[in-house]
């Protein structure tokens, strides 16, 4: 995986391709943490489009970073 940009990261989601999430300080695919792969296909319902991407970054942000995992959120792709 490589590391992008938020703006990066942006435009992939977007586009409809899938990004990779993780707090900073936790390592890619660790024992007590997981990446999380989204994509904005992968997140609409029949009954709701897709959040967008600030919001998704943001709900990411509140549940899974603090001090001990890390207090940014760090963008992959393939």
């Amino acid at each position: 995986m490589k590391k992008i940009t938020k703006a990066e990261a942006k435009k992939l989601y977007e586009s409809g391709k899938s990004i990779y999430l993780n707090s900073s300080k936790m390592r890619l695919n660790g024992v007590w943490s997981q990446v999380i792969k989204v994509s904005k296909a992968s997140l609409e319902t029949k009954l709701s489009d897709a959040p967008s991407f600030d919001a998704l970054v943001n709900e990411y942000h509140y549940y899974n970073c603090d001090k001990e995992r890390g207090l940014v959120v760090h963008f992959y792709k393939d």
